[in-house]
């Protein structure tokens, strides 16, 4: 069955806009930095941890294993791996300058490189460091390097690999702080190194990195991050990935905020001229120094906070190598003025094999990636609220949705086609909604939409069978799909990728729109047609928001889910098909309250009904 559209023109932008207005916002009302900025700063660190799921023991052993030791003119090279926290270890590779010591030292952290620590570029910093006299820990980023889901086969850490830690209750964010400040840790327990003059540098997703982790851990005297500053406000719907996704931000602080956090340590920021990354052009890395700088002003010490620019594109290049080396040489060991030092153009680097932790394929089990670690998350989560009662789950799952019911405030319409009626709802939070029309001959109402909007539901049996049946039909594009959509579809891409994430920053979740718009239409239709009984269908992950709406505010007959996925956990599932699903599955906590087993019992009484493809089954 052929659909027609129901606006004249598409409106692909509208929400994106809507964000995009909403982040200037908060960009305006988060640019300060209040003079009692070291209070400020607790509050910051502790909302952003609570939304991380950030958590440390920092009692915690260690438990290092050193696996090898590659030898070069003037330093060497340990391999190594450590326990960040219970079920996670991290590979690295620790440069270390021949001599007793104590050397200063520098935590390196590498953005998207699949093969984490192992990678040249990622490489070339410990090499640069180790023989200027300082000992470097290169780390590799949970999901990368050698710590993948197959050892030794690199991947991405992001994508639905990265989405899954925020259903888990965990995030990648946070994972790295906690990584990272275990490296520092590690650092620390060394007898060679200089505990006071330590620092921690990184470029892109590794740049983001460094901020987070020297504004969490103030025994870094000095961070260097490159390519990554720029604003919460540039994110929406911007290049970025979910290492670099914090929910409910915008409600926080601003980007200058978590930088002001680092105060009255030392800062430099590194930034591209040629950056060919919106989400890290230089104008907003200034609009972050501009209200940042306020913190080490009222700290008295306003040369620790610097940035430069350079004539290069997204990438931690010879330039920006040097000004990092001359910064941590002044501020690590109290020599010079921070100006460039020359870096050495005749590095020996290791080999794949000569840098890996373990042979390749022969880690030892207690080295998982995401999907592991999360399978043992995920079982936790289901002991922890097999115990909660029917409220607490309802509870919970509303909050972390932010699915709390809106209305329809208005309706447009009039205009008819194929036997359908052309309707715009409006909400009473402010979005529209496309919507067909087929009035009810027996007082009964089915609702209908799809993952990638109504279109989707074309060659799927269930509308024709809707529109045969005598009950009335409302068919809608869910938020961001349809005619008020763009992002999906496309082979190439990871469907509302972006969307997703900015929802995020707001507190949103797509899902959690998803289940107020099917929740407002099942009202609207009790109130404006006096429907005696309402249906809701949803094709792929829209089922689940047809679920929830029922799980959380009752009042359907029966709930109808084709070819829908049948868990939020796909931690023991294969994600290298990133179409199966869409980014809308991102739920940040939803495991902690309830998977869809549970909210197909807080359904009833209505029924429920699964048709098609079980997803994840």
């Amino acid at each position: 069955m052929k659909l027609p559209e129901v606006w004249s023109t598409p409106q692909p932008d509208l929400i994106v806009d809507r964000m995009k207005l909403e982040a200037a916002n908060s960009f305006t009302f988060n640019n300060y930095i209040p003079q009692d900025y070291q209070a400020y700063r607790k509050k910051v660190l502790s909302e952003l941890g609570e939304q991380m799921g950030f958590f440390i023991d920092h009692d915690l052993p260690l438990d290092v294993e050193v696996t090898g030791t590659v030898y070069r003119d003037g330093y060497r090279i340990e391999k190594l791996s450590y326990q960040s926290v219970e079920n996670r270890y991290v590979t690295a590779c620790l440069y270390i300058p021949d001599g007793d010591g104590p050397f200063p030292a520098v935590l390196n952290v590498h953005g998207h490189h699949i093969t984490g620590h192992l990678a040249e570029r990622v490489q070339q910093r410990g090499h640069i460091l180790a023989r200027n006299g300082f000992v470097c820990l290169s780390v590799d980023a949970f999901g990368s390097g050698e710590r993948s889901t197959v050892h030794g086969v690199p991947e991405f850490h992001g994508g639905h690999r990265g989405h899954l830690l925020f259903n888990l209750g965990e995030s990648l964010a946070g994972i790295q702080i906690t990584d990272n400040m275990r490296g520092v840790d590690l650092l620390c327990s060394l007898p060679y190194v200089d505990k006071e003059n330590l620092g921690v540098t990184g470029a892109s997703g590794g740049g983001n990195q460094t901020m987070y982790t020297a504004a969490f851990d103030d025994r870094l005297k000095a961070a260097a991050s490159c390519v990554s500053v720029g604003t919460y406000r540039c994110l929406v719907m911007g290049h970025n990935c979910p290492c670099e996704t914090i929910p409910n931000a915008f409600n926080i602080c601003e980007e200058a905020g978590l930088i002001s956090c680092i105060a009255p340590r030392a800062y430099m920021m590194l930034n591209a001229f040629y950056d060919q990354y919106s989400t890290f052009v230089p104008a907003e890395m200034m609009e972050t120094w501009k209200i940042a700088r306020k913190a080490w002003e009222y700290a008295g010490v306003p040369e620790n906070l610097s940035y430069r620019i350079f004539p290069t594109n997204h990438g931690y290049y010879a330039d920006a190598l040097e000004a990092m080396l001359g910064f941590f040489t002044r501020h690590l060991k109290g020599i010079g003025h921070g100006d460039p030092v020359a870096i050495p153009k005749d590095i020996q680097y290791m080999t794949l094999e000569e840098a890996m932790v373990y042979p390749k394929g022969k880690a030892p089990e207690k080295l998982n990636g995401i999907q592991a670690y999360g399978c043992k998350i995920g079982e936790k989560l289901k002991a922890e609220r097999a115990v909660l009662t029917s409220g607490e789950k309802k509870a919970g799952l509303e909050k972390v949705l932010n699915s709390y019911p809106v209305k329809i405030s208005a309706v447009s319409g009039g205009s008819y086609e194929d036997g359908w009626e052309k309707l715009t709802f409006r909400t009473s939070h402010g979005f529209t909604i496309p919507a067909l029309l087929k009035e009810s001959k027996n007082g009964k109402w089915r609702i209908l939409s799809g993952a990638r909007g109504k279109q989707t539901l074309e060659n799927q049996s269930y509308l024709q069978e809707s529109a045969d049946s005598g009950d009335g039909v409302v068919v809608f594009d869910v938020f961001a799909s349809g005619e008020r959509g763009k992002e999906y579809g496309v082979s190439i891409a990871l469907d509302y990728q972006h969307t997703s994430r900015s929802c995020l920053y707001f507190g949103w979740t797509m899902m959690g729109e998803w289940v107020r718009e099917y929740t407002a239409i099942a009202q609207w239709l009790k109130e404006a047609k006096n429907a005696s009984g309402v249906t809701v269908y949803g094709y792929r992950d829209a089922g689940l928001a047809a679920l929830l709406s029922g799980a959380l505010y009752g009042g359907l007959e029966k709930i109808v889910l084709d070819t829908a996925p049948v868990t939020f956990d796909w931690s023991a599932h294969d994600v290298t098909d990133f179409l199966i699903t869409t980014m809308a599955m991102t739920v940040p906590f939803i495991l902690k309250y309830g998977d869809v087993s549970d909210m197909e019992q807080l359904a009833a009484p209505a029924k429920v009904e699964w048709i098609g493809e079980k997803i994840f089954a």
